[in-house]
């Protein structure tokens, strides 16, 4: 189905596409909060979300996330900005080795500006 399709048929049924959105969030929440989760036994402590809605009409999340016993920031402090940096290796992970597959999401990843991105 290529892109216009797509973005008609959202436009078209905008309950439906909501209401899916919804239920893959609540289900992103469960996988997050689990003990086995990703965040490997630090329990998520709380949440700020905001959904906004793409010109489209579909919607996507902005998300921080607070995690029980992680450990704090002191730039003032050596042992903390390690154990800091061992806590954001422990959980983020990178391949250094490029393959088709990442070029295609680096791809995805890049900024272009819209007339939203110069709003006063």
């Amino acid at each position: 189905m290529n892109y216009e399709k797509k973005c008609d048929m959202i436009r078209n049924d905008p309950v439906t596409c909501v209401r899916y959105f919804e239920h893959r969030l609540k289900c992103l929440w469960e996988i997050l909060s689990a003990p086995c989760g990703p965040f490997h036994g630090y329990e998520l402590e709380d949440k700020y979300v905001r959904v906004e809605f793409q010109v489209r009409g579909s919607p996507h999340i902005h998300a921080l996330l607070w995690l029980k016993n992680a450990p704090k920031y002191d730039k003032n402090n050596p042992e903390s900005i390690g154990k800091c940096i061992e806590f954001i290796d422990k959980l983020i992970s990178v391949n250094s080795k490029p393959t088709e597959f990442s070029e295609e999401l680096i791809n995805l990843q890049r900024h272009k500006h819209s007339h939203t991105c110069k709003k006063h």
